[in-house]
């Protein structure tokens, strides 16, 4: 089974260790921070639900759901202003060495805790486009995320480096949410839009009812180059099967990112709603963390 990047949540280890043990008797609720994602994406609901499992386990915490990024909520437990974040692995494995864009800023505030599901990188152009590399990007139009957004950083950024290109060497370039890049594509305003995102992706189904849709895939070539830049990504096949109804005709094989053991947290505090699961620091050590939700462990 494909190892794969995943969701994760990180946690501030002093400040949830001071709270969780802090002593019986009246006391008043210590409030946690929160940061989640974007205004509409997934990020923000599955937060304020994590919040909700947290308070039950734990009445004698409040925890405040703020919007965030990955990169943002890095910055933003970097520099206190966060208890509890989304992130993705590559990020916080770069922020805890000090590496790629967190040269000089090197933190070890940020630990691992849990992960929800796995993002695999997604670039969708229509079948009838032509397009059939990153390469033949060049010059065209494209919908692209956010500026701070690891899709952009890591996901754009990263693939047009070893690629031999940057992103100047785009056409016209529509920054958006995923339901924004999806309009611009339906609407011919754009020939690409690409994601880190769960499978199959929301965005995926969406467009493929309106137009017939090809993922670009990602060579051995490039991923082993990917590699070089972070070790965290890993191959992830898409079988063809997950779109067929779509388009996609042959199983796609892109970048994601596993789980890493290194980043583990020691948090006396855990927590599981649903089909999650909730581990103790023993049980952690060597083991990879199960992803709710997913039949792939």
């Amino acid at each position: 089974m494909h190892r794969m990047k995943a969701l994760t949540v990180l946690a501030l280890l002093a400040a949830l260790t001071v709270l969780l043990i802090s002593p019986g008797g009246a006391q008043q609720k210590a409030e946690l921070v929160f940061s989640a994602g974007p205004t509409g994406g997934t990020w923000t609901p599955m937060a304020a639900a994590t919040a909700e499992a947290i308070k039950r386990k734990f009445p004698e915490l409040d925890v405040l759901v703020e919007p965030g990024a990955a990169l943002v909520n890095m910055e933003k437990m970097r520099n206190d202003k966060a208890d509890l974040a989304w992130s993705m692995t590559t990020v916080l494995a770069d922020a805890r060495a000090g590496a790629n864009s967190w040269k000089g800023k090197q933190t070890d505030k940020p630990l691992f805790v849990a992960n929800y599901y796995p993002n695999v990188w997604q670039l969708v152009v229509p079948a009838d486009s032509g397009i059939k590399s990153l390469r033949d990007l060049k010059g065209k139009a494209v919908g692209l995320p956010p500026r701070g957004n690891t899709s952009l950083a890591e996901g754009w950024e990263w693939l047009l480096k070893v690629n031999g290109l940057k992103l100047d060497d785009l056409g016209t370039k529509s920054y958006g949410s995923l339901t924004e890049n999806a309009e611009a594509i339906r609407n011919r305003q754009a020939v690409a839009m690409g994601w880190f995102t769960t499978v199959p992706a929301a965005f995926m189904l969406d467009l493929g009812t309106s137009m017939k849709l090809r993922l670009i895939p990602v060579s051995d070539e490039d991923l082993k180059q990917l590699r070089e830049l972070n070790s965290g990504f890993v191959q992830h096949v898409i079988p063809k099967s997950t779109y067929t109804q779509y388009v996609v005709d042959e199983d796609a094989r892109l970048p994601t990112r596993p789980w890493s053991p290194r980043l583990q947290s020691s948090t006396r505090g855990c927590w599981a709603a649903g089909s999650g699961r909730c581990w103790s620091p023993a049980r952690r050590s060597g083991s990879r963390a199960p992803v709710p939700g997913s039949g792939s462990g």
